[in-house]
């Protein structure tokens, strides 16, 4: 409420500020509280046309930076005071500790102090009475040291909207297919297939749960038959309880256990405990960004550039900055700032800094502990096995530069335990891992990994990177059904940079050493890659592989073929406009072709996405088609798709054969419900907002985003459903209301929220106090009560106080009244105190007409 109460009394001082314009058009208002004397009498430059001291709530800034707002007072000889308690306030941040107490400590009359005597404290202050604001400029030796961020914040300035004490909601997802022709030879229908998400949150704890339904090969279950529920499946179900503050997560049931490293992250029945900076405070930086100093010593403009691309410009006062939160790329960054002050005279610092997102920024730290039983879905049941797991890792930021991590993991046949240390050096990016393991049939087992990341140039764009995996033929993991290595040794290097006539040149190279007990060759694998782009909307790749049999480079596993085989292939693409792509494509290897045009349109409600692709294969002189369609309503999502299956098998004897043809018609959608409220949408992923208009909108519809094109609204299907709320990522939620009745006060026309896990809000758009009231004010002797600020409280329960004001002729507005008995009290000396009656279901305007003080003038009503 205070963050509505503050916007609202700055429409109210822009108001004001053209009263006074317009009432001191004549008396020559100026933008200082006092002038310079010079030789000749100036010109008589009246802040304040009246014979009475008069009192306002206005802006206070610091160059173009809101600071917040303070009452002043302007007597009648032009004297400007201010509330010395809100300024001092407002303008802490901006001092440096010290000099803030300095300015708590003068002294003031009534709580006022002058604008003269801050001036010559040495706190410059003046009056923008054109703008009707106060605009303070600390001394640079006055402040802080400042920070620069490149990162946008994602903090929230207001008291968010809390969530719903209880919510939930169920995704269901369902479908089925129309087949023409398959290997098996059977057309039409097949049974109906769905997938169920229900998500249940009573304060901070979060049940979940998946369902599979699936009617069978045979069609012998129907969805209204007692035997339907053989064919539902549940594939997991869980408790979720987080604590954000400490970026804590508990689980409790199916689970993915949280793992790092060698460690395997097979599902478990059990609990988990870890702690995650990125998934629960994801808007806090926890990388290491290269943090650096400077400054400067008048006022200036600094660009920021990074890796040649300016990635913010800014302009600052004096003083010293740390630079922070750059958006750094893995590898090698270079930084410069482009510094030109308020004289012209340019000036350039130019730093390196190196980043992976596998580091820590120093003595922040994550942690993961995972215990359970073996678990596998598998032909539609969850089981559950009698070996049980546990887990744990802790990686800690040690220095800016390293990280460090340690893991162990433990089963019933086989423990593992290992450390891995990672680092940014000048030469680049290091990461080695290493790990013993010990099995009790295979005795104890190694394993090591080092990746380099090198140094990237800036003129070619390059960038090198070396891996290397060693593993003993014994080295194994808990829950591994055969944790036998076929390959105790690999190699992959990787180059890419910049060719003249701006080519773009990839190269991979893959060696690959067999374990004797696997009976396999060794294998191997190179790659070239080159890609152009012809122009802005068009350009080509070429690609050149050669394989070893040994090892299939697509899936890592042995191949069918006993040969070595070269392959090429050359890919097209156009983009006619920002909605469109083509894609052609030829391939030596299966000797198949294939073009593949898409275009889709992105807008909430509405949108859609439409794609074909045809493949021609010329051993088997076919030519196949797949075509599909997307579209996404305001209350589910729609695809209808037509698919060709091809068997393609390797040989100089085969060829592919068309083996499944069919179209699936599929529609998912979500049922949510909010402290009592319902809502229907397109499927939810994260947490989601229901949104109802007030009954006194009741036949309006609200608009979700930009009301000329909305991302949603109600119908007379129910209240909007926001679907896609990201946890612990701040969001604001914008609206408005088609046909809105004049003067009916819609507030900030916004929603602030900051999602927790699976949260559900139910949020309302309108209220009570949406009545805008209109009048004259006058005194008992019917004279106006003009150029005066005022506040509306309602005489019966706790509403917020509603400020107004008063032109010359004693007219007001009061925005945000909701029906009952008001008390207008006018900050005039004495004050003057009125009663407004707005009658019950009133919306909207409402004429109040003329008011006379409710009591004589220094009493009380």
């Amino acid at each position: 409420m205070p963050d509505k109460q503050a916007a609202h009394d700055t429409r109210v001082a822009a108001a004001l500020l053209a009263l006074l314009m317009a009432a001191g058009a004549g008396h020559g208002i100026v933008a200082t509280a006092s002038a310079a004397p010079s030789a000749s009498p100036a010109p008589r430059t009246d802040l304040n046309p009246t014979d009475r001291t008069l009192s306002l709530i206005v802006a206070l800034r610091e160059r173009d930076r809101r600071l917040g707002e303070v009452a002043i007072k302007i007597a009648p000889d032009d004297s400007v005071a201010v509330n010395k308690a809100q300024f001092a306030r407002a303008c802490a941040p901006l001092l440096r500790d010290e000099v803030a107490a300095r300015l708590r400590a003068l002294p003031a009359s009534d709580g006022f102090l002058a604008l003269s005597a801050l001036n010559a404290a040495g706190f410059k202050t003046r009056f923008d009475a054109g703008n009707m604001r106060l605009q303070f400029t600390p001394a640079v030796k006055q402040r802080p040291r400042g920070t620069v961020r490149i990162r946008r914040s994602r903090a929230i300035t207001e008291t968010p909207a809390p969530p719903a004490r209880f919510s939930g909601y169920l995704n269901l997802r369902a479908g089925a297919d129309y087949v023409t022709a398959s290997a098996g030879g059977s057309a039409g229908f097949t049974p109906p297939r769905a997938n169920l998400e229900a998500v249940l949150r009573w304060e901070d704890v979060v049940l979940e749960t998946e369902l599979t339904y699936d009617g069978g090969n045979d069609g012998s279950h129907r969805l209204l038959e007692l035997s339907a529920l053989d064919a539902f499946s549940r594939r997991g179900t869980r408790l979720v309880h987080d604590r954000p503050e400490k970026a804590l997560r508990f689980q409790a049931g199916d689970i993915n256990p949280p793992v790092t490293g060698f460690q395997r992250g097979p599902d478990l029945l059990g609990i988990a405990v870890e702690r995650s900076l990125h998934k629960l405070q994801p808007g806090e930086n926890i990388r290491p960004t290269g943090e650096r100093s400077f400054r400067i010593a008048r006022p200036s403009t600094v660009k920021i550039e990074l890796n040649g691309v300016i990635v913010r410009q800014l302009r600052l006062d004096p003083g010293e900055y740390d630079l922070k939160d750059l958006p750094l790329q893995a590898g090698a960054n270079d930084i410069r700032l482009l510094i030109t002050d308020d004289l012209g005279e340019a000036r350039t610092l130019e730093f390196t800094s190196y980043f992976d997102a596998s580091l820590l920024a120093e003595d922040l730290y994550e942690w993961g502990l995972a215990a359970g039983a073996l678990s596998d879905y598998a032909d539609g049941d969850l089981t559950y096995e009698d070996e049980l797991i546990a887990s744990g890792y802790y990686r800690q930021g040690l220095t800016p530069e390293i990280t460090g991590e340690a893991h162990i993991q433990a089963g019933h046949d086989a423990a593992m335990a290992g450390a891995a240390v990672f680092t940014a050096t000048p030469f680049g990016f290091l990461g080695v891992e290493g790990a013993l393991s010990y099995h009790r049939e295979f005795g104890v087992g190694g394993a090591l990994e080092i990746d380099w990341d090198a140094l990237r140039s800036e003129e070619s764009r390059s960038r090198l990177r070396l891996s290397a995996d060693l593993r003993s033929t014994a080295f194994a993991t808990p829950g591994e059904d055969d944790p036998l290595e076929d390959y105790w040794f690999s190699l992959l290097a990787s180059y890419s940079r910049e060719l003249p006539l701006d080519i773009h040149a990839n190269l991979t190279g893959r060696y690959a050493f067999a374990s004797d007990h696997a009976d396999l060759a060794d294998s191997y694998s190179g790659r070239l890659g080159l890609s152009k782009a012809l122009g802005p909307d068009f350009g080509l790749g070429l690609s050149v592989e050669y394989s070893s049999a040994a090892l299939d480079t697509l899936t890592e596993e042995a191949a069918e073929t006993d040969r070595d085989e070269l392959r090429a292939a050359l890919r097209l693409w156009w983009r006619p406009d920002t909605a469109s792509n083509v894609t052609a494509r030829y391939e030596t290897g299966d000797a198949t072709a294939s073009v593949t045009a898409s275009r889709g349109v992105d807008h909430g409600p509405g949108s859609w996405t439409a794609s074909i692709e045809t493949l021609y294969d010329a051993p088997a002189e076919d030519l196949a088609a797949d075509a599909g369609l997307t579209y996404t309503g305001n209350r589910a999502v729609v695809s209808l798709e037509h698919t060709t299956s091809l068997d393609t098998v390797h040989g100089l004897d085969a060829a592919p054969a068309l083996t499944d043809q069919r179209t699936s018609l599929s529609m998912g959608t979500a049922i949510a419900f909010a402290d009592g409220h319902v809502a229907v949408g397109p499927p939810i992923a994260g947490g989601f907002a229901i949104i109802a208009p007030h009954e006194s909108l009741s036949d309006r519809r609200v608009l979700l985003g930009d009301p000329a094109d909305p991302a949603g609204y109600s119908d007379v299907l129910g209240p909007a459903l926001v679907s896609n709320l990201a946890a612990y990522t701040p969001r604001t939620l914008r609206y408005d209301v088609a046909d809105l009745p004049v003067g009916y006060d819609l507030g900030d026309r916004e929603f602030t929220l900051q999602p927790s896990y699976r949260a559900g809000y139910a949020l309302t758009v309108g209220s009570t106090h949406s009545v805008t009231a209109y009048g004259r004010l006058v005194d008992r002797d019917g004279q106006p009560v003009g150029l005066v600020t005022g506040t509306a409280t309602p005489a019966h329960g706790d509403a917020p106080r509603v400020t107004l004001f008063t032109n010359a002729a004693g007219r007001f507005a009061a925005q945000g009244l909701a029906p009952g008995r008001w008390q207008i009290e006018m900050a005039t000396e004495p004050p003057l105190r009125f009663s407004l009656v707005v009658p019950g279901g009133t919306t909207g305007l409402f004429r109040a007409g003329e008011l006379r003080p409710s009591a004589p003038e220094g009493t009380e009503p």
